[in-house]
């Protein structure tokens, strides 16, 4: 995974991760408010330390050929904030296994550049750290990040 915006979603009973692509927008919130649009539909459930947080897809403003723009609203719940995510493309890829990893001795055990990792996700038994977690800045692949 290159640096972006990467979230883990449960999807019925499946996995994906999940890349935010032409971000238009992120927004911290102390209580989740709605974010204006029409035809809204739940997309998916995102998953995030046992909170399940719903992904859902607006269709805002008109484009010039006169159709509606869609634009996908990621939210996430973190650090008890919630964070909404507006892109307008968003890449899904199905994984098999995955899981946070919440061990925080574990978690110290890595960093990236003297960076520490924030979170660890074990995705098909390979690990993403990411670092910048309060700004869902980097994900980064186990290619770059390694052990103390």
């Amino acid at each position: 995974m290159a640096d972006g915006y990467y979230i883990l979603m449960r999807h019925g009973e499946k996995y994906y991760t999940m890349e935010a692509v032409s971000v238009v927008e992120v927004v911290e919130s102390d209580h989740l408010q709605k974010i204006p649009g029409s035809c809204e539909h739940l997309e998916g459930i995102m998953v995030h330390r046992g909170i399940l947080l719903p992904v859902y897809v607006f269709e805002r403003g008109e484009r010039d050929s006169g159709s509606k723009a869609i634009l996908y609203v990621i939210i996430m719940y973190m650090h008890e904030r919630y964070i909404g995510i507006m892109c307008n493309e968003v890449k899904m890829f199905q994984v098999e296994n995955a899981r946070f990893i919440s061990d925080k001795n574990l978690i110290k055990r890595y960093n990236y550049n003297d960076e520490l990792i924030e979170l660890l996700i074990d995705v098909d038994n390979k690990l993403y750290g990411l670092i910048e977690y309060n700004k869902i800045d980097r994900m980064l692949d186990e290619n770059n990040i390694r052990r103390n």
